[in-house]
Protein backbone atom coordinates (compact mmCIF):
# COMPACT_ATOMS: atom_id res chain seq x y z
CA UNK A 1 0.00 0.00 0.00
CA UNK A 2 1.37 3.39 -0.95
CA UNK A 3 1.57 6.35 1.41
CA UNK A 4 -1.27 8.06 -0.48
CA UNK A 5 -3.49 4.99 -0.20
CA UNK A 6 -2.67 4.68 3.48
CA UNK A 7 -3.57 8.35 4.09
CA UNK A 8 -6.87 7.89 2.23
CA UNK A 9 -7.68 4.84 4.35
CA UNK A 10 -6.87 6.77 7.54
CA UNK A 11 -9.25 9.57 6.52
CA UNK A 12 -12.03 7.14 5.64
CA UNK A 13 -11.65 5.13 8.83
CA UNK A 14 -10.71 7.96 11.16
CA UNK A 15 -11.61 7.95 14.81
CA UNK A 16 -13.80 10.92 15.83
CA UNK A 17 -12.35 13.55 18.15
CA UNK A 18 -13.92 13.89 21.61
CA UNK A 19 -15.30 17.34 20.73
CA UNK A 20 -16.91 15.89 17.60
CA UNK A 21 -18.57 13.13 19.63
CA UNK A 22 -19.96 15.60 22.16
CA UNK A 23 -21.12 18.03 19.45
CA UNK A 24 -22.97 15.25 17.60
CA UNK A 25 -24.74 14.20 20.80
CA UNK A 26 -25.72 17.75 21.70
CA UNK A 27 -26.92 18.41 18.15
CA UNK A 28 -29.26 15.42 18.52
CA UNK A 29 -30.45 16.71 21.89
CA UNK A 30 -29.49 13.50 23.67
CA UNK A 31 -28.13 12.71 27.10
CA UNK A 32 -24.95 10.67 27.33
CA UNK A 33 -27.01 7.67 28.46
CA UNK A 34 -29.39 7.93 25.49
CA UNK A 35 -26.51 8.32 23.03
CA UNK A 36 -24.72 5.32 24.53
CA UNK A 37 -27.86 3.17 24.16
CA UNK A 38 -28.05 4.08 20.46
CA UNK A 39 -24.73 2.38 19.75
CA UNK A 40 -25.09 -0.39 22.35
CA UNK A 41 -22.37 1.04 24.59
CA UNK A 42 -22.25 1.65 28.31
CA UNK A 43 -22.69 5.14 29.69
CA UNK A 44 -19.18 4.81 31.16
CA UNK A 45 -17.74 4.12 27.69
CA UNK A 46 -19.56 7.12 26.20
CA UNK A 47 -18.25 9.41 28.92
CA UNK A 48 -14.70 8.18 28.31
CA UNK A 49 -15.07 8.78 24.56
CA UNK A 50 -16.29 12.34 25.13
CA UNK A 51 -13.46 13.04 27.58
CA UNK A 52 -10.88 11.58 25.22
CA UNK A 53 -9.83 8.91 27.72
CA UNK A 54 -10.41 6.19 25.11
CA UNK A 55 -10.86 6.43 21.34
CA UNK A 56 -14.37 5.71 20.13
CA UNK A 57 -14.40 2.65 17.85
CA UNK A 58 -15.29 3.56 14.28
CA UNK A 59 -18.11 1.01 14.23
CA UNK A 60 -19.70 2.64 17.32
CA UNK A 61 -19.39 6.10 15.74
CA UNK A 62 -20.93 4.87 12.51
CA UNK A 63 -23.80 3.14 14.30
CA UNK A 64 -24.47 6.18 16.47
CA UNK A 65 -24.59 8.49 13.44
CA UNK A 66 -27.00 6.16 11.64
CA UNK A 67 -29.27 5.69 14.66
CA UNK A 68 -29.30 9.42 15.47
CA UNK A 69 -30.08 10.10 11.79
CA UNK A 70 -27.01 12.29 11.44
CA UNK A 71 -25.84 10.25 8.46
CA UNK A 72 -27.38 7.95 5.91
CA UNK A 73 -26.06 4.63 4.73
CA UNK A 74 -25.08 6.27 1.45
CA UNK A 75 -23.17 9.01 3.31
CA UNK A 76 -21.22 6.43 5.30
CA UNK A 77 -20.34 4.49 2.13
CA UNK A 78 -19.25 7.69 0.39
CA UNK A 79 -17.02 8.62 3.34
CA UNK A 80 -15.40 5.19 3.31
CA UNK A 81 -14.77 5.29 -0.43
CA UNK A 82 -13.92 8.99 -0.70
CA UNK A 83 -10.44 9.67 -2.05
CA UNK A 84 -9.65 5.98 -1.94
CA UNK A 85 -7.82 4.55 -4.89
CA UNK A 86 -7.35 1.17 -3.31
CA UNK A 87 -7.49 -1.96 -5.42
CA UNK A 88 -10.87 -3.71 -5.41
CA UNK A 89 -9.24 -7.07 -4.87
CA UNK A 90 -6.28 -8.16 -2.82
CA UNK A 91 -3.60 -10.05 -4.67
CA UNK A 92 -1.17 -12.30 -2.88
Amino acid sequence: MTARQSAAMDRALRIPAPAEIRAARLEAGLTQAAAARMCFASIRAWIKWERGEHPMPRVSWTLYRLMARQATYQTILREINEDRNLPRTVSC
